[in-house]
């Protein structure tokens, strides 16, 4: 199986953290891949057969050949019936607000289909025209800057950024007196813009940053990454890390060797 990640163009940059490819040869097994929640949305283009994904509650068939995947709070193991061929816009935290005229928190947990979407109705075919992943992307920096609108929300952007300097280690109404915002129009606006509550974009976010260093740092790190996370004990940050992973830190590791 091979997955590729491409920049988008510079004046995407802003929006989309990028374009992101996986393929499978026909007939080879592929395992359910876990998707972690990450506080991104994305929009997908699927080539290939129906993909099935399983979360703790449910079971999904998605058939549809484009749709917009909102924001995950909780793990969800993902499988093609056969084989992958997906193409895909990952957008920033927020970045998919300034494509949709409709609040984000609509989205969180949801896998819409793009033909809800009249703007959106048309790209999977002009996608599917070229072959090349190069004339691909190429197609979709094209149509994502002819329909670029962004929402104006600069406490949510400045929030943001202070969440993710501090890799989600932050309480979120210290976040709000630094701001100057009183923590009930933090909290709406962060909905509308991002999908989630502050509280729950920090936790995400920090979720993410805990992923990134036990790929790099494996198990010989989980103490100090508990300590350097804030979190009061082991226990806690293992109790934390499973609420969006679906195990533990070392079965995750595990999983991965």
């Amino acid at each position: 199986m091979e997955y590729r990640e491409i920049v988008p163009s510079p004046h995407l940059a802003a929006y989309v953290e990028c374009y992101w490819c996986i393929n499978s040869a026909p007939g080879n097994l592929v395992m359910p891949r876990p998707i972690l929640p990450d506080g991104c949305a994305d929009i997908i283009f699927n080539f290939g057969p129906s993909i099935t994904s399983r979360d703790a509650n449910d079971v999904y068939v998605n058939t549809n050949p484009a749709f917009i995947v909102g924001n995950m709070t909780r793990a969800v193991l993902s499988a093609p019936t056969n084989y992958y061929n997906l193409l895909a816009i990952r957008f920033h935290p927020g970045g998919l607000r300034a494509f949709v005229d409709l609040p984000l928190c609509e989205f969180t947990d949801q896998v819409v289909s793009l033909d809800s979407f009249g703007q959106f109705c048309e790209w999977q075919e002009q996608v599917a025209q070229v072959s090349s992943l190069t004339d691909r992307c190429e197609i979709l920096n094209r149509l994502l800057l002819q329909h670029l609108a962004p929402v104006y929300s600069p406490g949510v952007r400045h929030a943001l950024k202070i969440i993710q300097e501090q890799h989600g280690n932050i309480r979120v109404a210290d976040l709000g007196v630094k701001l100057g915002i009183s923590q009930k129009h933090l909290e709406r606006t962060f909905k509308d813009i991002v999908g989630l509550t502050p509280k729950q974009a920090a936790r995400i976010i920090q979720f993410r940053h805990m992923v990134r260093r036990l790929q790099y740092r494996g198990e010989e790190s989980l103490l100090q990454l508990a300590t350097d996370s804030g979190y009061t004990d082991h226990a806690h940050f293992t109790k934390s890390f499973k609420e969006f992973a679906g195990v533990t830190p070392r079965e995750f590791l595990h999983q991965r060797a």
